[in-house]
């Protein structure tokens, strides 16, 4: 049962056909809205993780690289296929008793509306058996796929090891400070937009088979004496780009003087804090949006309905121009639409004036 694999694949099928929103949140919000209805639809609450799913689609020859002993690469010897999913280079393999580490470029051929073929691009990395990453772009926005045994979210591309403090409160506000990710399980996806400057996040919480949201803001430290008390994920020590998560230096695992593993458990847990599904682990620690979520809900809801009535429409539309191409249903539509013309004018039938 694949389920980011399937979402990708949809998207980027039709990628020049969908009407798919412009802005990148409102690309992340589709995309998690997509993957929560996919686990819905397949009546499960749990999911393979990417690095799985990909390897169980390039099974065979899709799966198979050689090593080019002259540049010392390990890449796609053959064709690529015309259709779907297939490793197209290993960049780093490393396995012994403590770590099973690689990095992987897999490719995923679609075809276009002009039967030509358009190559997409997944890079991943596993880190151990704990951590996976992997970055794909949709519509050219980039995103960047997380995944442990605490949490599964889709993050915008933006830079975590950026220094972050309370000053920079006065200063314009910058989406590098914003920290949006989405995390999904079946029929229920959660938004989360974590500003680092105010150490407050917005979560948004849809049902997509109730069409229901609900919002609440989460507040990760508290002012005491002129002072911040707790700790706010991403506020200080080291952190590692989603650039060096991805691509990562073989001798020290993470582009660090630090342990490689022990910065990963970090990371892990402050990422943890923001995106995981559950809107609340503390009930002091957020303020939900009552009313804003009933309004939400309403603008849901309609919007929904609106788009779902065009569609039947639209399918009525269809079924009377089939109607219309053949003669016999045209002649039986037509006799049935003078029968009610004519009572509806009070006439009678000419069946029934004959018989009297």
């Amino acid at each position: 049962m694949s389920v980011i694999t399937y979402v990708l694949e949809q998207l980027w099928d039709h990628e020049d056909e969908e009407q798919l929103p412009s802005d990148p949140t409102g690309l992340l919000k589709c995309i998690g809205w997509r993957l929560a209805q996919r686990m819905s639809d397949l009546a499960t609450s749990s999911s393979d993780n990417m690095h799985q799913e990909l390897g169980g689609k390039t099974g065979g020859e899709r799966g198979q690289v050689a090593l080019n002993t002259y540049s010392l690469t390990i890449c796609r010897t053959k064709d690529f296929p015309k259709s779907g999913w297939c490793l197209g280079r290993v960049n780093h393999s490393e396995t012994n008793q403590h770590t099973c580490t690689g990095k992987y470029e897999y490719v995923y051929c679609a075809k276009t509306r002009g039967d030509g073929l358009i190559r997409h691009i997944v890079e991943l990395s596993q880190r151990g058996l704990l951590y996976q990453h992997a970055r794909f772009l949709v519509k050219n926005v980039p995103f960047h796929y997380y995944w442990s045994r605490n949490v599964t979210a889709v993050f915008l591309d933006r830079d975590w090891s950026l220094h972050v403090s309370s000053q920079m409160q006065r200063l314009p506000r910058s989406d590098h400070y914003l920290i949006e990710s989405v995390s999904w399980k079946a029929a229920a996806v959660t938004y989360a937009c974590y500003d680092r400057t105010l150490f407050k996040s917005l979560v948004e919480t849809t049902f997509t088979n109730s069409m229901h949201r609900s919002y609440a803001v989460k507040k990760y430290v508290r002012l005491q004496n002129n002072r911040y008390v707790g700790e706010a994920p991403f506020r200080g020590g080291p952190h590692a780009s989603l650039h060096k998560l991805l691509h990562y230096n073989e001798r020290t695992q993470l582009d660090t003087t630090h342990d490689p593993w022990h910065v990963m458990e970090r990371i892990d847990a402050q990422v943890a804090k923001i995106a995981q599904p559950c809107v609340l682990d503390n009930q002091s620690s957020k303020e939900t949006l009552d009313w804003w979520s009933e309004v939400s809900t309403r603008q849901l809801r309609r919007r929904l309905f609106a788009k779902a009535l065009k569609v039947l429409l639209v399918k009525a539309q269809w079924k009377e121009e089939a109607r219309a191409q053949d003669p016999i249903k045209k002649c039986a539509a037509c006799a049935v639409q003078a029968a009610k013309d004519q009572l509806v004018l009070g006439l009678e039938p000419a069946s029934k004036r004959q018989c009297v």
